[in-house]
C-alpha cells in the first residue's frame, strides 16, 4: 500500500514529466528549500522558497524538450521519502539526451507539502551535457 508520501513524490516527477508546473509548485510549502549538495561553485547550491523554487523549475524545463524521470525505487520512513531514480531528458533544440542517475530525499511538512528536498547527481554530466551555470544563479 502507498502512502500519500509516495503519491507526492511519484506525483512530482510526473508533473515534471508533463512540465505542468502550476500544480507541482503547489506541492510545495512556502518556506520549502532545495539543496543540491554536488553543485559546483558556480551556481546556487541551494533554493529558498517557493518562488525561487517556481522559477527554477519553469528555467530548468524550458532547458529540456522532454522530460523523462524513471522512478526505480522509493522509501518513505515517518516525514521523509528516499527516491532512487534515473532521469533521461531530451535537450531542447538538440537530438542530444542528458542521462543521469539521481537520488532524492524529500522531507514532509505534517499536512503534506515538501519543505525539503536535496537532490544528489553527478555534477560534471549536466555541464558537460548543456549549459546550467545560468539556470541556478
Amino acid at each position: 500500500m502507498k502512502t500519500n508520501y509516495q503519491n507526492t513524490i511519484q506525483r512530482f516527477y510526473l508533473l515534471l514529466e508533463q512540465k505542468d508546473l502550476n500544480n507541482w509548485i503547489r506541492l510545495w510549502s512556502e518556506d520549502a528549500t532545495i539543496t543540491f549538495p554536488y553543485a559546483c561553485e558556480l551556481v546556487n547550491k541551494s533554493l529558498h522558497g517557493r518562488e525561487a523554487i517556481n522559477r527554477y523549475g519553469r528555467t530548468s524545463c524550458d532547458l529540456y524538450a522532454r522530460l523523462s524521470f524513471s522512478i526505480e525505487d522509493v522509501f518513505v520512513n515517518r516525514n521523509k521519502g528516499a527516491v532512487f531514480l534515473k532521469t533521461q531528458h531530451l535537450i531542447s533544440n538538440s537530438q542530444d539526451f542528458y542521462r543521469d542517475s539521481n537520488i532524492g530525499i524529500f522531507e514532509f511538512k505534517k499536512w503534506g507539502k515538501i519543505s525539503s528536498y536535496t537532490e544528489y547527481f553527478d555534477p560534471l554530466k549536466p555541464g558537460n551535457t548543456i549549459n546550467l551555470i545560468t539556470l541556478l544563479k
